[in-house]
This record gives structure tokens, sequence and C-alpha cells, in this order.
């Protein structure tokens, strides 16, 4: 906790801060399984505010923090029963695979508590729904590493809508000109038709 000024046009302000290598805003939410191993970098779901590894059907898809600046809630009468899970800012994730800076993380599908990147131009509406967060860094190490993420996807939720409509406007592209090519094997199959027809005669 230290002091600091701020002067903004002819506004002048002081006040404190607080710093930490911390970058997230956490809270403690209870296990469904105490017994289940889910430690910090993990990607977990939340059934109606409780925790596992298990992410099909989750109402919500975090993050557990390993250094969080503000830790919420309590631990309660069982501490090895809660986690803190990470709700905005910025949490080191496990992620398997190459990754680019910008891509979306959502879980690996195999309730290991491990993500993998997605590109936005790969982003389908399904997987919209499973987004831990946005990477901020890359890597080309294809095992499973630590990347820094940013948990404000959603809030910026134009740019997972702007990459599905990129994939429709691609899909619609690729339907009309099959359509196309539909339509002309139709009209090369009806002058052969018509040969055949004549020659008959």
């Amino acid at each position: 906790i230290s002091g600091q000024a701020s002067s903004l046009g002819s506004i002048a302000e002081q006040g404190i801060k607080l710093e930490s290598s911390g970058a997230d805003y956490a809270e403690y939410l209870s296990m469904i399984d105490k017994k289940e191993p889910i430690s910090g970098g993990d990607i977990i779901g939340v059934f109606n505010g409780k925790i596992t590894k298990k992410t099909s059907g989750a109402q919500r898809v975090m993050a557990i923090s390993s250094m969080p600046i503000v830790l919420g809630n309590s631990k309660g009468n069982d501490p090895e029963s809660v986690k803190p899970v990470a709700f905005v800012g910025q949490v080191r994730v496990k992620v398997k695979g190459p990754v680019m800076a910008g891509d979306f993380i959502i879980p690996s599908g195999n309730d290991d508590g491990i993500g993998i990147a997605i590109s936005p131009n790969q982003l389908t509406a399904n997987q919209m729904a499973t987004i831990v967060g946005q990477a901020w860094e890359s890597s080309k190490n294809s095992k499973v590493k630590i990347i820094n993420i940013a948990l404000t996807t959603h809030n910026n939720s134009w740019a997972v809508v702007d990459a599905i409509k990129k994939n429709q406007d691609l899909l619609k592209q690729e339907n009309q000109q099959l359509q196309l090519q539909i339509k002309m094997l139709k009209n090369a199959l009806d002058i052969i038709k018509n040969d055949i027809a004549t020659i008959k005669k």
C-alpha cells in the first residue's frame, strides 16, 4: 500500500494504491468434492456456485487463482473444501498446445483442468459459452504450460460476435459457390439428356 498523486487537466487528486504481483480479484468457492485435486491455474466448471474440474454442462467456466491481489468470501469452517476462483483481471492458467496472443482459451474437454487455445476466426457459437479468457502471451510449446490470460473476454463480446459473423459469412460464400456448381451440373445434365434424345430420334 502506498500513496499516489494524479493530475488530469486542472484536476489534481491524491490517494492510496494497492500494488502487488497478483493481478486478479478472486473469491473462495466451495468444491463439489473436496478430495478432488484442484490447484492454481486449473480451469474449472461452476455448478450452482460449487466448483469441479468437470466443465461439460457447467453454468460458468472459470479458473483457479494462484495469487489474487484481492480475495473475497470466507474459507468457512472447512478451509480444505474451498479454492480461490478468479473473477476479474489477469490470471495464469494451464494450457496445452500452441497459443497465440489474442486466442480465446476454452476447456480441453477432458475435465482435467487444462485449456486449449482457439483462434478468434475459428471460434464456434458452442465454444463461446465456455471461454475462460483471452491469451495475452504466445507460446509454440505443444505441451502443457502456464499462460497469462485476461478474464475480460465477455466484456469484449463484440470480438466474439465478430469472429462468429466472419465464420457465418464464409459459410454463406461457400454455400453460394456450391449452389452455383450444382446449377452448372444440372445444366450440363440437361444438355446431355437433350443430345441423347436427339440421337435416338
